[in-house]
């Protein structure tokens, strides 16, 4: 029970209300009478199914009508009315609140046995217990059910709902009575003196609270409603009797749902100011874009999520300004964005857009404004800038921060005026080539191409006097456009006499190109040139693929590198590229390379070249015929060594230093001698594959000790001697191959019983001399039950019977053809799903 009965608290009931009572089947009693709690009631009440509570002679403004099904609510008072004859046609929600414009004296609510009174005065709210005041006439307009309120009363309870005693602008006139409504602050009233409306409400950053009420929609002749700047929620239900509607501004409110806006469909609402609300990971929904009357949209900084939808965006034709910028949308940008032909402003910066900019842009005749920048997507906006030689009216145009390519069109924006100002930034991109000499024509042109890979400035663009805001005249030509090759600024350019385009240590080689933010770090200029020389060293020019290498494109963008974030090369994959050569120590000391791969090329790598610090982790070079695995040791942070299908002999000593080690290929070479006990010394091992090599003596029992390997596979060998029994304990290890020695001697000994390899689900021994029965616990303490399990024994010499606690596997493929078995026991017969279902 919870009992704040006649204090003074305020604002809405949070929607969290009793949250932390676990079982929500529980008597609960709540007391709120005679407060000044305002506004609606959270729908997450409705958890509760023996809920009693009292809101008499408070400011409620919305009771939802989810709550008038509970029949065990109130006492059970729902209930027992839906029993009864009900003669005096009681609704169930009056026995929760008495509605706006009835009233119970002394209790705010209605019983199975007395019924709400009317109360036609000043009974604005849910739950009053008396009555009385005096009202201003009718507002005109309702659906039949909801009450017609007077403007008076529509604005009284506004006023209440929003906590309008609290409001932080002056309010005088809403407190004192007898003033006319059109006097009362944030209030603009049109018509003649006796016959005047409320014609705009304008409260920019007031204060309020709460959720506005939805009686607000039944002022039928208001045009505007800005509420912008409060943290105030509206629900749109209703918002079809608004009929005279025209802007609705709540940016920076703290709305939560769009839903019910398209019933404002085909109306007058032209204007739509929705930003900075409270509509994170919702989609645009599509009571947005049945609005196909709106003029101007504002969805901005929302954090909104999904797609433009093609369709839905093309049919939203009376469009002329759409902001979406700064949410999280994905996707393309649409192509049906050029049947908005009166579009005039689109931004779409800081969402999440990748691919081409559509051509069909180019159709939008009317559009002066289009902001795309800085797309928050991995691979952003990219293809070629298209020439908008046909949009005479497009005089700002920012796509900055994206990863556009190609040279600068000679003819963009040809169409424009050349007297007419215009801004454009195409920062931070991926153009090449020179600005072309064309865009002289631009008389007043402010320009910001920085970062970039600009090559050429033509010196009749430097003679631009007006260019940038004038700065170019003042500032003496060209360092006011782009700072020149082996010099920088942290704008690219030089923007005050007194900041001129720094040097870099490095000359052109720290700053290649036109425009450049900050100088290469010396220790790139080395990257470069490592990566040079393995090109130069691998006969590059026969490569399969070498697209942009050698080229002025940073190194980055090379086929096959990836960098890090600080533009050092991460990684080099270069698989089956036809490379050719033994000079490629270079590509050892890339100095954060993680990963390499040159696997199917011919190529020698030296890892005695490989510097003492160094990041490498992954390593794949198989089918290259290396022949040595010397200087292996100094790759410390190894995790994966591939070597497979190789001329490798033997392994050296420091191979067995790599503790971090984790994957190990090294199958199809020509490794002699024994397995080294020293492979147990490669604690982090977890796949061991050395099939088909020449390894001879037994399998060493520390291999037993590697308790993170999951897969061993020794297949193909010349080994001999008895399975030790360590791989029998083995807590991680799933596959275990060792079939098909090819010795003079083989595999003997009796099959280990891996009764404590609880995860081995693929055993092949095949082909060898195993001898004696199969152990009675043999894999006894397996976790398979219904999945598939592969046991090969076929080709030995085993003996006695099969054991009948196999029984258990549903789903085993049970090979022991070519042994001396005696017996099966019938059971195992009968089991369906062995044998692939044969």
């Amino acid at each position: 029970e919870l009992n704040l009965q006649d204090n003074d608290f305020s604002g809405s009931v949070p929607n969290n209300f009793l949250e932390g009572i676990i079982d929500k089947s529980v008597s609960v009693v709540v007391s709120l009478g005679g407060n000044r709690i305002s506004g609606g009631l959270p729908a997450s009440l409705n958890d509760f199914t023996r809920l009693t509570i009292d809101l008499k002679d408070n400011f409620i403004t919305e009771l939802p009508s989810s709550y008038c099904s509970n029949d065990d609510w109130m006492h059970g008072e729902i209930g027992r009315l839906a029993e009864s004859d009900n003669e005096d046609n009681i609704a169930p929600c009056d026995i929760i609140l008495c509605p706006p414009l009835k009233f119970s004296e002394g209790q705010g609510k209605a019983s199975s046995t007395s019924k709400c009174e009317d109360c036609l005065s000043n009974t604005l709210y849910y739950g009053q217990t008396t009555c009385g005041g005096e009202g201003d006439g009718g507002n005109g307009g309702g659906d039949g059910n909801t009450p017609v309120l007077s403007e008076r009363q529509i604005l009284d309870q506004f006023f209440s709902a929003t906590a309008g005693r609290y409001w932080n602008a002056t309010h005088d006139n809403w407190e004192q009575p007898g003033v006319p409504i059109c006097q009362r602050e944030g209030v603009r009233c049109l018509g003649e003196p006796g016959d005047e409306h409320v014609d705009e409400l304008q409260f920019f950053d007031f204060g309020m609270q709460g959720t506005i009420p939805s009686s607000i929609w039944q002022l039928r002749h208001v045009r505007t409603l800005a509420f912008t700047g409060n943290p105030v929620d509206i629900s749109f239900e209703g918002i079809e009797q608004a009929t005279n509607l025209r802007v609705f501004k709540c940016s920076k409110c703290v709305i939560r749902s769009l839903q019910g806006l398209g019933a404002a469909a085909g109306s007058k609402l032209s204007e739509l100011h929705l930003a900075e609300n409270q509509l994170t990971g919702q989609r645009i929904p599509d009571d947005i874009y049945a609005l196909t009357s709106i003029k101007k949209l504002f969805l901005n900084a929302n954090q909104m999520i999904g797609k433009l939808e093609e369709e839905s965006i093309g049919g939203m034709t009376a469009l002329h300004e759409l902001h979406i910028h700064d949410n999280e949308i994905h996707g393309t940008i649409p192509t049906t964005i050029g049947l908005l032909e009166n579009l005039s402003k689109l931004d779409l910066s800081r969402n999440k857009f990748h691919g081409s900019l559509p051509t069909e842009m180019e159709q939008l005749t009317f559009l002066s404004k289009l902001i795309l920048a800085e797309q928050q997507s991995g691979a952003k906006l990219t293809g070629p800038l298209l020439s908008f030689v046909d949009n005479e009216e497009l005089t700002y145009f920012d796509v900055s921060g994206n990863r556009l390519s190609g040279p600068l069109p000679s003819n963009f924006l040809a169409g424009v005026e050349p007297t007419e100002g215009i801004r454009l930034d195409l920062s931070s991109n991926s153009f090449t080539g020179g600005i072309p000499a064309q865009w002289s024509r631009m008389e007043s042109l402010e320009l910001d191409v920085a970062d970039n890979f600009i090559t050429d400035l033509p010196a009749s663009i430097c003679a631009n006097v007006q260019w940038n805001r004038g700065q170019v005249g003042l500032l003496g030509g060209c360092d006011a456009i782009l700072c020149p090759p082996g010099t920088h600024s942290i704008y690219g350019r030089k923007i005050a006499l007194s900041q001129d385009c720094q040097p870099c240590d490095g000359g052109v080689e720290g700053a290649p190109y036109f425009g450049t933010y900050e100088c290469q770090n010396p220790e790139l200029i080395k990257e470069l040139k490592h990566l040079k020389h393995f090109y130069e060293g691998t006969q590059g020019d026969n490569w399969v693929t070498q697209t942009n290498w050698m080229s002025d494109l940073p190194f980055c963008t090379w086929h096959g590198i990836t960098c890090d974030d600080d533009g050092f090369v991460a990684e080099v994959k270069l698989e089956n590229n036809m490379m050719e050569g033994s000079d490629v120590t270079s590509v050892l000391r890339l100095k954060r390379v993680e990963s390499i791969d040159l696997k199917g090329n011919d190529v020698q790598l030296d890892f005695t070249y490989l510097p003492g610090e160094n990041n490498l982790k992954f390593i794949r070079l198989s089918g290259t015929n290396m022949q040595s695995l010397n200087g292996i040791a100094r790759a410390t942070d190894l995790r994966a060594l591939h070597i497979t299908n190789n001329n490798i002999r033997e392994i050296p000593n420091g191979l067995f230093k790599l503790t971090k080690l984790e994957k190990l290929f090294m199958s199809f070479n020509a490794i002699e001698g024994p397995i080294s006990s020293r492979f147990g010394e490669l604690e982090s091992l977890r796949e061991f594959y050395a099939f088909g090599n020449y390894f001879t003596g037994t399998i060493p029992e520390a291999l037993g000790s590697l308790t993170n390997l999951v897969e061993l596979v020794l297949s193909s060998n010349l080994l001999s001697g008895e399975i030790p029994n360590t791989l029998s304990s083995m807590p991680n290890l799933e596959q275990l191959s060792l079939y098909d020695q090819d010795g003079y001697e083989l595999i003997t000994g009796p099959l280990p019983s891996f009764s404590q390899t609880p995860n081995l689900w693929y055993l092949d021994v095949s082909d060898n001399d195993l001898t004696g029965p199969v152990p009675d616990d043999f894999m006894i303490n397996s976790i398979y039950r219904n999945e598939s399990l592969s046991i090969f024994l076929h080709n030995n010499e085993l003996t006695g019977t099969v054991p009948s606690n196999l029984v258990k596997f549903e789903n085993l493929d049970l090979n022991l053809a070519g042994n001396q078995i005696e017996k099966i026991p019938p059971e195992l017969c009968a089991i369906e799903g062995w044998m692939n279902g044969m």
